[in-house]
């Protein structure tokens, strides 16, 4: 391992800015800041209109799943329905048929 106790650095060439130059900096990185507020909440919205989207789409395909669910219960309960109906028009026949020997 090697110890450093002290690092000395040297520079030439610093230059002073006018105090002129501050105010336009400082308005300069206000836009800056602000362009990138706009564009973050922009972009903040497209997501949630997005998301909104898919939760709203997620929700219809529920809808219509829960929807396709009743109609084929709805459908089922009729078959059986008319099985039973059946059952007995044959059960009746039956009767009728035992009553004629």
């Amino acid at each position: 391992d090697v110890l450093c106790e002290e690092i000395t650095i040297a520079h030439t060439g610093l230059m002073r800015h006018p105090v002129t130059l501050i105010p336009q900096m400082y308005n300069a990185v206000t836009s800056a800041v602000s362009d990138y507020k706009k564009l973050h909440d922009t972009s903040l919205k497209h997501n949630k209109v997005k998301e909104a989207k898919e939760k709203e789409k997620a929700a219809k395909d529920l809808e219509d799943k829960k929807s396709q669910e009743l109609e084929l219960k709805r459908k089922q309960e009729q078959e059986k329905k008319e099985l039973e109906e059946e059952k007995e028009r044959l059960k009746q026949l039956e009767l009728e048929l035992q009553n004629e020997s």
